[in-house]
């Protein structure tokens, strides 16, 4: 390829395979096959080119007498600019690279040759229908409106891009995967969904909120799906199923005049104001739960689980975190950047094979045990103080 020269972005066609030395089903199949190759998708190329798109179409087929045949078809197929899935035979290869892209979040075309039926599954996938004559270019079949409407469908992709979320996932989710990722935590991400996630936790749970108010006001629901306040899942998981629970806010003291403009806060004063009632709430929390596990103590009962508030004094939080043995569910907060960032991540618990490769899990779960650790002191003595004012 000539310096400065680009690439042409490639069209994956998926073809069951025909065989002209076989039967005279299998002949024809692809002598068809051959026939909608050159006379409907070769030309694409030339009407994509005229509406300023380069693209080049790559045959599937071309691949089945290669070593590796899957890894190569798969990587033509994630490289793709566009996917071409042609319904015709029935064709067992075919269905799996069309399953393969369709996981991609390609968005393929559909062409129904000669009539084929539908699997049910795809009945209600829009396609373009090709004849046989069409493709043939027989009894007077001009294929040349279907090779137009197929390039204005391949061009609409590059347009829009060539991945898109499929309608059965929620709508703002933005990858998928044993790792979710999606563009907004409210809009993904279910409350009966965040209730199981706290309820069945077994060994700890961290609550990582830069405020710790607004989630006071959220509508959770127990372990039997009736509703409870999130200060009734915490004294659950800690006094019945000895978890323990840290919840880390933001400490008043350090805040970036970033994050108050993007919170909307009027002056610093409010935000600290905010912070107090809820360090306020969370301590008066603790109060009550280690006045419960006193009187079980004294009644001959193990200790339980516990409790405890860390305000992050050394740093402010770039996070909001749900996390536990199992599961983390994750919100950026770039607070020093133009614009905020609501990404949120769902990730699932997994340990590092290798310190080279460290899933996002045990990264944030490194990063906020750090954080606790930085904090834990000051923050048991904050707590100390508060009740030492109560009392007086």
């Amino acid at each position: 390829m000539a310096p400065g020269a680009s690439r042409k972005k490639t069209c994956f066609v998926i073809t069951p395979y025909g065989d002209p030395e076989g039967t005279d089903e299998q002949k024809e199949h692809a002598k068809v096959i051959d026939g909608l190759i050159e006379n409907v998708l070769r030309p694409v190329e030339r009407v994509c080119l005229e509406a300023g798109l380069a693209i080049q179409i790559v045959e599937g087929r071309d691949r089945k007498q290669e070593k590796g045949i899957w890894n190569k078809i798969g990587s033509d197929i994630e490289s793709a600019e566009t996917v071409i899935a042609v319904i015709y035979t029935s064709s067992p290869n075919a269905y799996l690279e069309l399953g393969l892209a369709y996981g991609l979040w390609m968005s393929p075309i559909l062409i129904v040759l000669d009539g084929a039926e539908k699997p049910s599954d795809l009945k209600d996938i829009e396609h373009v229908a090709v004849s046989r004559a069409e493709a043939l270019r027989e009894d007077g079949a001009d294929p040349t409106p279907k090779s137009k409407e197929i390039a204005e469908r391949i061009v609409g992709i590059n347009r829009r891009g060539r991945r898109s979320k499929p309608d059965f996932l929620p709508e703002t989710t933005t990858s998928y995967g044993s790792i979710r990722t999606y563009d907004r935590f409210s809009k993904a991400i279910e409350m009966s969904d965040w209730s199981h996630m706290m309820n069945e936790a077994e060994k700890h749970l961290v609550l990582v909120l830069p405020k710790g108010m607004k989630i006071r006001t959220r509508k959770f629901s127990d372990r039997h799906g009736a509703p409870a306040h999130i200060d009734e899942i915490i004294t659950e998981k800690v006094l019945g199923d000895g978890v323990d629970v840290t919840v880390v806010t933001n400490h008043p003291d350090r805040i970036s005049d970033q994050y108050l403009k993007m919170e909307g806060y009027a002056s610093i004063d409010d935000f600290r104001d905010e912070l107090a009632r809820s360090f306020r709430a969370w301590n008066t929390l603790r109060e009550g739960i280690e006045a419960q596990q006193r009187i079980a103590e004294q009644r001959g009962v193990e200790p339980s689980g516990s409790f405890r508030l860390i305000r992050s004094e050394q740093r402010q939080l770039p996070f909001r975190a749900t996390l536990t043995e199992r599961r983390l569910l994750l919100t950026m907060r770039f607070s020093q950047e133009p614009l905020d960032s609501h990404h949120c991540i769902d990730a699932p618990a997994r340990s590092a094979e290798d310190d080279y490769d460290i899933p996002v899990y045990q990264l944030v779960s490194q990063e906020i045990d750090r954080l606790v650790r930085n904090n834990v002191e000051q923050s048991e003595r904050d707590f100390e103080e508060w009740l030492t004012g109560r009392a007086a």
